[in-house]
């Protein structure tokens, strides 16, 4: 080297002139270029570092920190419906978390009105198969109280998860819907064998005192249907209402618990 410094003295040819003393080469990119420029402190063109230092700011306004607070992942929303949807940008993404947001809304909102429109006998007889009341959607509190109720970090030890309340709650009313229908059922065949002529031709001879001589039986059958009918519909009566409401009650009650002994089975 130093014979090889000593020639080139003599020459007067520079070091940096001479090939090997050059590094492999490699391709320098834009973006090298000029986060080198910014480390070396080298002058920016004029205009360059006010637009650095200028924040983003979104089409709507909003600058890129207050979106990253507002945004979230949608990732664990659609794990938990188990679907896969596709988003083109943040935007789209946002709008979709605020819908589902407002769908949800409306299903609670929804369930707590069906569960307040509950008549007393269904009440009742879910109090007697349930010794306490532990869905959040049937404790009688209004939407904000039942959203805590449901999603505060502190929830009672003793009250359903979200998802089992609303499951709970929905299979509620498909067991109140069905055993309505079959109690609908029973109390009509109640009523059509009451009025059927062999049970109402057996009843109106218990009336009977008498046949007058010359009488013909289907003009006086047909006599007493017509007294019978005026009473039975008459203010003092209420045996056609009650003869459907006691075997729609026994008939609603049958059906509930078989429903529910089928569930927890």
């Amino acid at each position: 080297p130093a014979e090889a410094e000593q020639g080139d003295r003599e020459t007067g040819q520079l070091l940096a002139s001479r090939s090997d003393w050059y590094a492999p080469g490699a391709e320098v990119s834009d973006e090298y270029r000029d986060n080198r420029d910014v480390a070396m402190g080298l002058p920016f063109r004029q205009g360059e570092q006010g637009r650095m230092k200028e924040t983003p700011v979104s089409r709507r306004g909003e600058s890129a920190e207050e979106r990253s607070r507002q945004h979230i992942s949608g990732a664990p929303l659609l794990r938990g419906m188990d679907s896969e949807l596709a988003f083109g940008d943040s935007d789209d993404m946002r709008l979709f978390l605020e819908e589902a947001g407002q769908t949800l809304k409306a299903t609670v909102q929804g369930l707590l009105d069906l569960h307040s429109g509950e008549d007393s006998r269904h009440q009742a007889l879910r109090t007697r198969l349930q010794p306490i009341e532990d869905n959040p959607l049937r404790l009688g509190e209004d939407y904000q109280q039942t959203v805590e109720t449901l999603f505060a970090s502190e929830r009672s030890p003793v009250h359903l998860s979200a998802p089992s309340a609303v499951e709970e709650s929905l299979r509620s009313l498909r067991h109140h819907q069905i055993a309505t229908e079959a109690a609908i059922r029973e109390g009509l065949e109640a009523i059509l064998h009451a009025f059927s002529p062999e049970a109402l031709l057996r009843r109106f001879h218990g009336y009977r005192r008498g046949l007058s001589q010359n009488e013909e039986e289907g003009a006086w059958a047909w006599e007493m249907y017509q007294h019978y009918y005026r009473e039975l519909s008459s203010s003092r009566q209420q045996g056609f209402e009650r003869l459907f409401r006691e075997v729609f009650e026994q008939a609603y009650d049958h059906q509930l618990r078989q429903l529910q002994r089928e569930n927890y089975s």
